[in-house]
């Protein structure tokens, strides 16, 4: 059963805000809830759920939402985060829930840490993907 109304809220969050980290999670929210939906996806690993989709239902431009989809673990890889002992780490890219816990380096955290340049072109690449998913999928994201 899809989850339309929470789909679109986050969806609706993605527009109504500024802050590039706000864009990229809620965008990842309402890519995985459609995946949920679509393919089964049962954990947080949208790029697994999006090699998925391109396998069992590949459309045209099949080869852009690969690239995408290798993009999207870039820049999730591309992050540190804290873990759950407070240990700093790259973000895995099978659970993106963990950009909640960015280190930024405007926070005074030491080096390495994560910069909006990154975040930035994390986001960039979720609304990337949200566009290709309406255009070939027709989801609505």
């Amino acid at each position: 059963m899809p989850h339309s109304t929470n789909t679109k809220h986050f969806v609706d969050a993605v527009s109504a805000c500024g802050s590039p980290l706000l864009k990229a999670y809620c965008g990842l929210v309402a890519i995985e809830l459609t995946l949920k939906s679509s393919v089964g996806l049962s954990d947080h690993n949208v790029p697994g759920a999006l090699n998925k989709l391109n396998v069992t239902d590949p459309r045209t431009n099949s080869s852009k939402l690969s690239g995408l989809t290798q993009r999207l673990k870039n820049d999730i890889g591309s992050i540190y985060v804290t873990n759950s002992n407070g240990v700093k780490q790259l973000a895995p890219t099978n659970s993106y829930p963990y950009i909640r816990y960015t280190t930024f380096d405007t926070d005074g955290w030491s080096a390495p840490t994560t910069t909006r340049f990154k975040m930035t072109a994390l986001a960039s690449t979720v609304s990337e993907i949200r566009k290709h998913l309406q255009t070939h999928y027709g989801f609505d994201l």
